[in-house]
């Protein structure tokens, strides 16, 4: 969250008023889309109730930086991918808790699984908020520091989300062989769904094509550090934590092999955009 915070001027924020209508799209599929066509998947199937949260949980979590990557590499609307990216990452502070909360009444009301909303909003604050506030706030009082620093902590930060992800994954390894053929194609269906979705969504709304391919993106994309992470906050055991945090992991690897298609498809169909 540092990271993205480098990468975030104050013109980023300014530039909602740039793309109001694309921006406004691109939100809407981030919070209120991508969690309800999640909750509507979940109900034609039947997975153990951990499992269950912790694939909604993943929904409430917006994709990093790494978004803004694919967006460039698939020449869409960059600016615009960087200003969903941290508006939104900010904004779940807010929707992140409210959405957990909801969800773990929902699926984990037969459990010993407790959330306490006030203590995740902290949580979260310390989390997603304050690090890049911190880091819009060296970008602009010290920029010249900010570009220094900047490819360094972003190559850390990709270090950072690996690590994460493979360890979550090696740890939990009895339970990703046990589950991952049950909620491994669920999962893939969803990124490809969300991936559709927002593309249609923004040429519904006659969006240009480079602008429906960011929020696309945006939308298929998801931080699955931060769900590992908010899933190990929230769970009382090891067993807990396995459960609930797995989903995360398994979508976080899975997005980037079902995105690479799309990306080179965006290629052909789009010329470079530099903003």
């Amino acid at each position: 969250m540092l990271s993205l915070g480098l990468g975030l001027t104050i013109d980023d924020f300014k530039r909602v008023f740039v793309y109001p209508k694309a921006f406004a799209i691109g939100a809407l599929c981030q919070i209120f889309l991508l969690p309800i066509v999640t909750f509507i998947m979940l109900s034609f199937v039947k997975f153990p109730a951990p499992l269950e949260f912790g694939i909604m949980l993943i929904s409430f979590c917006p994709g990093g930086v790494t978004s803004n990557i694919f967006t460039k590499l698939a020449n869409g609307a960059v600016a615009l991918s960087i200003s969903l990216t941290g508006i939104v990452s900010i904004l779940c502070v807010f929707t992140l808790p409210i959405g957990v909360a909801i969800s773990a009444n929902h699926f984990l009301s037969a459990t010993d699984i407790k959330i306490n909303i006030g203590t995740l909003g902290l949580n979260m604050l310390v989390i997603a908020a304050l690090p890049a506030a911190i880091g819009v706030c060296i970008r602009h009082y010290f920029p010249a520091f900010s570009q220094k620093i900047e490819n360094p902590l972003f190559k850390i930060a990709g270090m950072v989300f690996v690590t994460i992800v493979i360890s979550s994954i090696i740890g939990n390894r009895s339970l990703l062989a046990a589950s991952f053929y049950q909620i491994g194609p669920f999962l893939i269906l969803l990124n490809i769904s969300l991936l559709l979705l927002g593309f249609l969504i923004a040429r519904f709304a006659r969006l240009p094509d480079d602008e429906a391919v960011t929020i696309s993106i945006e939308t298929g994309f998801q931080n699955g550090a931060m769900g590992i992470t908010i899933g190990s906050l929230i769970a009382g055991s090891a067993a807990q934590n396995a459960a609930l945090s797995l989903p995360s992991a398994v979508y976080g690897l899975l997005m980037y092999f079902i995105c690479i298609p799309f990306i080179l498809w965006a290629r052909r169909k789009l010329t470079p955009n530099i903003s």
